[in-house]
């Protein structure tokens, strides 16, 4: 079994450039906060 990366290019990316979306469009993983979110 692959990596969340791996069934992403696999499965996800085909399915989005055939829905007319280009690499400019695309990130594969994104990071949106520094750590751990503390729910208080």
């Amino acid at each position: 079994m692959g990596t969340e990366a791996d069934t992403c290019r696999k499965y996800v990316l085909p399915k989005l450039y055939a829905a007319g979306w280009n690499d400019d469009q695309i990130n594969e993983q994104r990071t949106f906060t520094d750590g751990r979110i503390m729910v208080s």
